[in-house]
Order: structure tokens, then sequence, then C-alpha cells
């Protein structure tokens, strides 16, 4: 909570205590959540722009302004935050700082690049945006970054209507193309959303680990509103397996309230998830003002 002026924030009827919600207006997806000089960074969807929240302890937040605005390419949709510590991308001038991809959507949705040398308090588009273009699908959105050390690459993975497509780069902005997973696998009900990749150790043993694909699943009939599903198996950098049979829907949680989760980014120790924690059924239902809608508690 931002203490600089005395508010009625956090004293409203329903208002969560625990639960982050935004000080007015509409909340949505998590996006480009990292933790970065001793700060945990929660950017969320309003209204296709990106909100901005930091904390110490992912309890009392302090709400900073709008991150990303719409531009000459739309909406700034869902995305993911990566801390390009090295200049990999040439942005920084030898420096460090933060890049954020995003869904633009003038023309078709398409990935978008910007970056930031104030810990994300301000922005700047790449001037050569969009980095990936549309492949000519209506659904290609919602870009996660992360570094994968055995091949020494970054790698993206984006939503492709019900399948997930991957890519990779060594300096950001340049991205190939290197599979696509998700056909006849799982739950095909909805548009495949926010998909998330991370690696978990089995047990406890850092040297066995297994990697974890998530997406969610729009709002349908057959889960009586939208879900969210994972697999388990093996990734290589390139090609994601699933390691259970292809027709098992895992359902990541009970209820339907947990959808489009992300975990934070460069946490070197520990792997903490958030979800928005609404329903793209009721998404705006709840009678609350002057926000609507909160995220999930972190989990471990």
């Amino acid at each position: 909570m931002n203490n600089e002026k005395k508010t009625s924030y956090y004293t409203e009827r329903y208002r969560p205590q625990y639960h982050f919600s935004t000080p007015e207006g509409n909340l949505a997806d998590p996006n480009g959540l990292v933790y970065y000089k001793n700060h945990y960074h929660l950017f969320h969807q309003k209204d296709g722009n990106w909100a901005h929240a930091v904390s110490k302890d992912l309890l009392h937040w302090n709400h900073l302004p709008i991150a990303l605005e719409h531009d000459e390419l739309g909406q700034a949709l869902s995305g993911s935050i990566i801390v390009d510590r090295s200049d990999c991308s040439g942005l920084f001038n030898g420096g460090e700082g933060l890049l954020a991809f995003y869904t633009s959507t003038a023309g078709g949705e398409a990935q978008s690049l910007a970056y930031s040398t104030d810990e994300g308090v301000t922005w700047q588009r790449y001037k050569k945006n969009p980095i990936i273009e549309n492949p000519g699908i209506k659904d290609f959105r919602d870009p996660k970054v992360i570094w994968h050390e055995p091949t020494n690459h970054w790698v993206m993975v984006v939503s492709t209507d019900q399948t997930v497509t991957f890519y990779r780069s060594k300096n950001f902005v340049d991205w190939t193309y290197t599979s696509q997973f998700g056909m006849k696998e799982g739950l095909h009900a909805a548009v495949w959303e926010c998909p998330d990749l991370f690696s978990l150790p089995i047990d406890g043993r850092q040297e066995e680990q297994k990697w974890v694909l998530h997406v969610s699943v729009g709002d349908n009939d057959e889960t009586k509103g939208s879900t969210a599903q994972y697999f388990i198996g093996e990734f290589d950098g390139r090609i994601f397996h699933n390691h259970n049979d292809s027709s098992e829907v895992l359902i990541t949680d009970f209820g339907q309230d947990f959808y489009a989760a992300q975990t934070f980014s460069h946490l070197s120790s520990r792997t903490i998830w958030l979800g928005w924690m609404a329903n793209w059924r009721y998404p705006y239902q709840s009678p609350t003002s002057p926000w609507m809608g909160a995220m999930s508690f972190p989990r471990d």
C-alpha cells in the first residue's frame, strides 16, 4: 500500500486484505512477474494496459503508474518480463535493465518488446516491433520468456489457438521457431491462453527435475467456465515431451478462479506462482467498487 497519502483503500467492503487488488478499475491477468533489486514486481492487465505494483513481501504493495499503455500497435496484452543483466539485447548501453514481452494487437496479434532502465517505472517500445509477426492465426498471444541453461538460449512459449509454440533467441529480438505442442494433448474445450514453463525438483532433489507446462483454457461449457491445465514432462530447449498419456487432463486447481497464472522470473531458490482469482464466465460481476477483481494468494 502506498502510504504517501491517507486513503480509504483497503477499507472498502469486500476489499481483500491479503490478496492483491488494484485501487480502482478492472484487474485481469498477472503480467511480467519478476523479482528485481529486492522487490517483487507485479504487472497486470487493466483494460489492455499493463498496471504496475511493487512489494518486498507480497503482502504490502506500492501501486505505480500504468507501465504500458496503448500505442500505434494497439493494446498491450499479457506477457512476461526478463532481466537483461549482460545487455544481450543491446538496448542498455552495456548496462542492465528490464525487458517486457507482450502481445500487440494492431493488424492481428503479434509479439512485441519494451524496455526499462528505471526498474520498470517507465518504458520505451522497441523501434522494430513486433519482434514476432502474426503467423496467420486469430489467437497468437501471451509470450512467456525463460532462460534455458542447458542450451544457452532464451526460450519463448506463446499461445497459438489450442496449442503452444516455442521459439528461441540469443539476443531477445531475433527469434527462431522450434516446435509446437498441444495437438490432441489434454483439454481442448476452448482457446489456450497465458502459457507458463518452469522446472521443479522431484521431492526436493535438485539434481532430478521435471518441467511443467501450464496453460489456461477459456470459457467453455465442458468445465462450465474457464479453467487451467498443466502438463509434466521434459523440455530440451526446443521440444516439450509430455510424460503422461495425451488424453489425460490435469486440472490445476479446485474450482475455477485461478486463471492466467504465472511464476516470478529471477527467483533463484523458489518458484512462486500467482493467478487471476476470477473466471471468464463472470469476470466483472462481483459487487465491489471502485475496484473489480483480485489475484490469488502467492503459492510457493
